[in-house]
């Protein structure tokens, strides 16, 4: 049985009951909140237990924990990150962020508490870390802003949108915001939309579609003529010759606006939205509310340029667009020297 401190409104121990009687009663008492943040930003979150009495099921804080009788906020913190993600700290390691007042209600009861909130930094091996089943399921990180956007959404797969999390990314913003500038040489936005996408499609395809093009309806020329000889019946020729059109149609024509379309609507991080472009001495990075991803230049694999767009390309299909009206022209000779990839330009408007 776990016995707890009943608390005044000041904080003050009055007695002490079980758990259980205190969520019957709705007393006041404390418990502890910790956050587990990266070194990429991110911060961990865990899958509640769906033996839980509140909130089953659900994404929540990273690490939580009832303080027990005669047991103080910091002992407590540091024993429920050791017990349920196997994560060991010491005292100076939590960064006390807040206190918060929160009452829910239960079935049979109430939960009254006052939640202490702590930050703590850890790049834990989420697919390796043994976890504590009776409190918890699942844990992953989530980028900070994107996780903000989450809460903001209700999203119904994560613990409702509270005070805590108002409070806790405020925090985060300003701790993490302002140092997006050191280093900085260039930054810029540029949206993210079907039209854009598909150009970037178009000009990523187009070394080796009019090739196969050409040679498809050399095919269908080939084919032709072999029926020309070998049929007599001028109906079945010309029925012949339009299903061998409509398939090159098909080939050539449609089915790359198919799956242009599809592979745009298939991309969850990016979605319709303005992508952030920053600019740095070894690397960049590619932010939205959903990401943030971090790039070297040495790592790229090709750079297509026409007059009013760069795609940077990432790999053989992930590419993303800077406009050039938005950057300085000076970037034209830096992302060039920086750079090892095969360039491309497109001497044409887009």
């Amino acid at each position: 049985m776990e016995i707890l401190d009943v608390i005044n409104e000041k904080g003050k121990v009055l007695y002490q009951k079980s758990r259980e009687e205190i969520l019957r009663d709705g007393d006041l008492h404390r418990t502890v909140h910790i956050w587990v943040v990266n070194s990429n930003k991110e911060i961990l979150v865990q899958k509640r237990s769906p033996k839980k009495d509140t909130l089953p099921n659900l994404w929540a804080i990273s690490c939580a924990g009832h303080v027990k009788a005669g047991e103080d906020n910091i002992t407590t913190a540091l024993r429920e990150l050791k017990e349920e993600l196997h994560i060991i700290k010491k005292p100076e390691d939590l960064e006390y962020l807040f206190s918060v007042r929160r009452k829910e209600d239960l079935a049979g009861g109430s939960l009254n508490c006052l939640d202490d909130v702590y930050l703590v930094t850890e790049d834990l091996d989420v697919e390796n870390t043994k976890l504590q089943i009776s409190e918890l399921t699942d844990i992953k990180y989530v980028y900070y802003e994107y996780l903000e956007q989450i809460y903001k959404n209700h999203d119904p797969e994560y613990v409702p949108y509270c005070e805590e999390h108002e409070l806790l990314f405020k925090y985060l913003h300003d701790r993490f915001d302002d140092h997006d500038s050191i280093g900085l040489l260039y930054k810029t936005e540029s949206e993210y939309n079907y039209s854009a996408f598909s150009l970037m499609y178009e000009y990523n395809n187009s070394e080796h579609v009019f090739t196969n093009l050409i040679m498809l309806l050399l095919a269908i020329l080939s084919i032709s003529t072999v029926f020309i000889y070998m049929i007599n019946d001028l109906v079945l020729y010309l029925l012949i010759s339009f299903i061998l059109f409509a398939n090159f149609l098909m080939v050539g024509i449609i089915a790359p606006k198919i799956r242009c379309k599809r592979l745009y609507t298939s991309n969850k991080l990016l979605g319709e939205s303005n992508i952030s472009y920053l600019f740095y001495e070894n690397y960049f990075t590619i932010k939205t509310k959903r990401m943030n991803l971090k790039v070297k230049y040495d790592e790229l694999y090709k750079i297509i340029e026409t007059d009013d767009n760069y795609y940077i390309y990432t790999s053989v299909n992930d590419a993303y667009i800077i406009t050039k009206n938005n950057i300085e022209s000076s970037f034209n000779s830096f992302i060039k020297n920086k750079t090892t990839c095969k360039y491309i330009r497109y001497g044409k408007r887009v």
